[in-house]
């Protein structure tokens, strides 16, 4: 099941450098991310339209982090 997150902002590696894109958009199936950028033009399953998220793909969740003790 391929999952897409549209987004305000989306930060993405280039190849070169990290940077960040304006209504940017991720796509994910499981927990692999395929694609992140401007436009994905693929299928998805399930679209999760945020446009005020700034999405972080492969970013640590620190709230997950605060809960093992």
């Amino acid at each position: 099941m391929i999952t897409l997150m549209k987004g305000g902002w989306v930060a993405v590696w280039d190849g070169s450098q990290h940077r960040i894109v304006e209504r940017g958009q991720v796509a994910f199936e499981e927990k692999t991310v395929i694609y992140a950028g401007p436009r994905y033009d693929g299928r998805a399953d399930i679209v999760i339209d945020k446009p005020e998220w700034f999405i972080g793909p492969g970013f640590i969740n620190l709230h997950a982090l605060s809960l093992i003790h």
